[in-house]
C-alpha cells in the first residue's frame, strides 16, 4: 500500500508538471518552426500510439525530475515578497500585532488622563470586552481572550468607521505615509481601511506593531509566525511545547547565498513521527507532495510564460491570438500561485507542529532514551 502512495505521489508531483511543460515546449516548437502539430503525424496503429507514449511519458518524467531540482524555497521567497508589496493584504490587525498588551489594556482602562482617540475607541468596545480589560491581570489573566476580543473590535473599528473624519489626532505625531494619505481625505471603502489601520498604529505605536510584513521576510519554517500567530489560538500546553522543542534557539538565519539550515530541523521532526506513527506521516508526505507540486508547477508555469512571449513575436496572426489568451491564462494562475504558496506552506509547517504536539509524549520520549544512549556511548570509567 505504501508502494503505491509513493507512485501516486510521484506522478502528481513529477509526471503532470513535467507533463505540461512538455506540451508547452512542443507548441512553442511548432510555432516557431511553422510546422502545425496534426493528430496526422502521428501512427494509426493502436501497436505504435503504445509505443510512442513510452517516451514520451519519460521525457515528461525526465521534465519533472528536473522542475524537482528547482528549490522549493525560491516560489516561497517569491511568494512572500508578492504579500509584502501587496497593501490591501495588511489591512486588519492580526494575533501578533498587539507587542505590549499590559499597556494597551492600561489606556483603554484608565477613565482619567485619557486622549481623545482612546476614549473614541473604548466607545466602540463591546460589552464583553470591556468585561475582559476590568478582570484583566497581567501576571495571572491568559492574554489570549482579551487579545482575540481587541483585534475583534479594532478591525471593526476599521472596517466600518472613518477615523479621519472625527478629529481626533490633532495631537497624534503621524509618519509621512499616514500624512499624504490623511491629507487626501480618502472616501473609497479600501483606503479608509488602509488610514484607519495606520492611524491606529500611530496612537499606539508601543503597543500595536507597525512591522506589517515581519512574518513574511522569515525563512522556512518561520518561528515567528508560529510563535506569534499560530500557537497563542492553541491551548497554554502548545506554548509550552513550543519553547521545549520548537523554539527559537533551535532556528539558525541562513546567510546569503546559502541553504537554509533549518529544513534539517523540521525532516528530523518528520523523521520522528514516522518512528511514532507511520499513518501520520504518511499525511504530511502528502502535504508536502502538495507543496512540491504546486513549486513545480510555479516553474513550469514561468518557463512556460517565456516561451509564449517569444511565440508572440515570432508566430503568425491566428498564433499570436492564440498564445496571447493562453499566456493571460497562465499569468493568472502564476499569480494565484504567488499570493497563496506562502500560506499552503504555513499550513504544511502547521500540520507538522499540530502532529508532533499530539504525539509529544512519545517525541520527547525517543529525545531523551537517544540522549542516554549517547552519553552511554561515549562515557569513560578509568
Amino acid at each position: 500500500m505504501s508502494e503505491f502512495k509513493n507512485f501516486t505521489q510521484g506522478l502528481f508531483e513529477i509526471l503532470l508538471p513535467g507533463s505540461f511543460l512538455l506540451l508547452n515546449i512542443v507548441a512553442f516548437l511548432c510555432i516557431a518552426t511553422g510546422f502545425p502539430p496534426s493528430m496526422q503525424m502521428m501512427p494509426g496503429s493502436d501497436k505504435w500510439a503504445i509505443v510512442a507514449t513510452v517516451p514520451i511519458l519519460g521525457a515528461s518524467y525526465i521534465l519533472g525530475m528536473v522542475l524537482r531540482m528547482f528549490r522549493t524555497e525560491n516560489p516561497d521567497r517569491v511568494s512572500a515578497w508578492c504579500i509584502r508589496h501587496w497593501p490591501l493584504r495588511f489591512m486588519y490587525f492580526l494575533i501578533g500585532d498587539i507587542t505590549d498588551l499590559p499597556s494597551l489594556a492600561k489606556k483603554l482602562s484608565e477613565r482619567s488622563n485619557q486622549d481623545e482617540v482612546t476614549a473614541y475607541l473604548v466607545t466602540q468596545l463591546s460589552p464583553a470586552t470591556l468585561i475582559l480589560l476590568r478582570e484583566y491581570q497581567p501576571s495571572a489573566s491568559s492574554p489570549v481572550p482579551l487579545q482575540l476580543a481587541l483585534l475583534n473590535d479594532f478591525n471593526k473599528v476599521i472596517k466600518t468607521q472613518k477615523l479621519h473624519e472625527k478629529n481626533l489626532f490633532t495631537g497624534v505625531g503621524l509618519r509621512e505615509e499616514t500624512n499624504k494619505l490623511f491629507a487626501k481625505k480618502p472616501q473609497k471603502l479600501r483606503a479608509c481601511q488602509r488610514l484607519n489601520r495606520l492611524l491606529l498604529e500611530e496612537t499606539y505605536a508601543q503597543e500595536l506593531s507597525r512591522d506589517h510584513d515581519r512574518y513574511y521576510k522569515e525563512h522556512f519554517f518561520y518561528p515567528k509566525w508560529l510563535e506569534e500567530r499560530y500557537v497563542p489560538s492553541l491551548p497554554p500546553a502548545a506554548k509550552e511545547f513550543f519553547d521545549q522543542l520548537w523554539g527559537k534557539h533551535y532556528y539558525q538565519e541562513p546567510g546569503p547565498g546559502s541553504r537554509n539550515p533549518n529544513t534539517h530541523f523540521f525532516n528530523f521532526i518528520k523523521t520522528l513521527l514516522l518512528k511514532v506513527d507511520k499513518d501520520t506521516y504518511a499525511q504530511l508526505a502528502a502535504s508536502e507532495a502538495v507543496c512540491r507540486f504546486v513549486a513545480s508547477s510555479f516553474w513550469a508555469l514561468l518557463f512556460s510564460v517565456g516561451m509564449l512571449c517569444v511565440d508572440c513575436f515570432i508566430g503568425g496572426k491566428q498564433s499570436v491570438c492564440f498564445c496571447i489568451m493562453l499566456l493571460f491564462v497562465y499569468l493568472v494562475v502564476l499569480l494565484g500561485i504567488c499570493f497563496q504558496f506562502r500560506f499552503l506552506r504555513c499550513k504544511e509547517v502547521s500540520f507538522v507542529f499540530d502532529a508532533s504536539f499530539a504525539y509529544r509524549e512519545e517525541i520527547m520520549h525517543l529525545l531523551k532514551n537517544r540522549r542516554n544512549e549517547a552519553e552511554n556511548e561515549y562515557s569513560w570509567d578509568p
